[in-house]
């Protein structure tokens, strides 16, 4: 009997994470789909077949819609914008949630290049996406610049314990938590620390150092004094995968921090690097 009940239980400890990495594929499969209909086919019909009977987007230029709304809105899009094609970083998926980042490229109507960095939060339930949460940066550059001048440099996640895993999404909530106060604490960042911005070209890659003084001279100027905290904000989510961490935040005073979307790498329990969209 006893032999049994281990074997039972060896069968659930090997089966339980292979269940958990299983579901994970099969959402980021259904995103997966969904960029390419919506991005590079431009199929809205494709695109509706996927979408749940409630479904609603949040996005930060269209604001809430239900399905007709996004219909509507990405018709409008299409108008505006043609041949695309889009290149994805990551995916970063936990439970139902999966975090895509991702560059896209087009043409104006004048047939003049566009191209921006984009992050979708996505809630998968059944196969079916019932919500997004969208931010997407449009670049408009002249015959000087293209598409390589935005691209980003953004791994997939790195294989970890859960346990470490754990661990990183708690260091990136007492960043947040810092951060949004005004703090920086320095023993949150890697020696390596760098944040990426977008769009990449105006401002690009900012080291430690030069973090340091920007944070300080936003703190002089005022720059917090009104920021609320993050964790209390409505719309705040956050998506873990190995050595990645995506979280979404949306103030819920007006004034405040905008709404916003970032990706944290960690590396031996500090923050390596930041993608902020």
């Amino acid at each position: 009997m006893k032999h049994l009940l281990w074997l039972v239980v060896v069968i659930f400890v090997c089966v339980a994470p292979l269940a958990a990495q299983d579901e994970a594929v099969t959402e980021k499969t259904v995103v997966r789909s969904y960029l390419d209909t919506v991005y590079s086919q431009m199929d809205l019909n494709g695109a509706k077949q996927m979408l749940a009977v409630d479904f609603v987007m949040h996005d930060t230029v269209w604001g809430s819609t239900d399905t007709n709304g996004y219909v509507t809105n990405f018709r409008l899009f299409y108008d505006e914008v043609s041949d695309l094609q889009y290149t994805p970083y990551t995916l970063i998926s936990e439970g139902p949630l999966v975090a895509a980042a991702y560059l896209w490229e087009g043409q104006t109507r004048a047939g003049h290049p566009v191209s921006g960095n984009g992050m979708e939060f996505f809630r998968v339930v059944d196969g079916k996406i019932a919500e997004i949460w969208r931010k997407v940066e449009q670049h408009d550059f002249t015959i000087q610049d293209s598409a390589e001048d935005y691209r980003l440099e953004l791994a997939e996640p790195e294989l970890t314990d859960v346990a470490e895993m754990a661990d990183n999404q708690s260091v990136v909530l007492r960043w947040i938590d810092a951060y949004s106060y005004g703090r920086l604490d320095t023993a949150l960042m890697a020696t390596t620390f760098t944040l990426h911005t977008c769009p990449c070209k105006s401002v690009g890659t900012i080291d430690q150092a030069a973090f340091k003084q920007i944070f300080a001279h936003m703190k002089e100027s005022g720059a917090f004094a009104e920021w609320p905290q993050l964790l209390e904000k409505a719309g705040f989510l956050m998506a873990s995968e190995g050595n990645l961490t995506a979280i979404h935040y949306q103030s819920i005073t007006e004034g405040s921090i905008p709404e916003g979307m970032a990706i944290f790498r960690l590396q031996d329990g500090r923050v390596a690097e930041v993608w902020t969209f």
